[in-house]
């Protein structure tokens, strides 16, 4: 299992996971790439078990099992006395899971 934090500027973007099979002589091997929508951590915040598909050249290749966790940094400021939001920055906790068998 492995966990990544990421700087995130906007909700309002697409999370691209591109996965790579590691090689320890030759260079490592794309084995496709899977997407989330970001917009869906404001609904909930700690999204567990998110499943989705790897895909290659249009073509479905596995699946990618994990979690992700949203933690804004921003709060809002308060000018003449109303809340504005700033832009949004979060860090996002992301937990690998299992998904692609060994050689995709």
């Amino acid at each position: 299992m492995e966990t990544k934090f990421i700087l995130v500027n906007s909700l309002h973007e697409t999370l691209v996971l591109s996965l790579l099979d590691y090689n320890e002589l030759r260079k490592d091997t794309p084995l496709g790439a899977a997407t989330f929508e970001l917009e869906k951590l404001l609904e909930d915040a700690t999204q567990e078990g998110l499943e989705l598909p790897v895909l290659k050249d249009g073509k479905e290749k596995g699946l990618i099992r994990f979690n992700v966790n949203y933690f804004p940094v921003l709060k809002p400021e308060i000018v003449e006395g109303k809340e504005i939001l700033p832009q949004t920055s979060a860090l996002m906790d992301l937990c690998n899971g299992a998904g692609l068998p060994p050689s995709v």
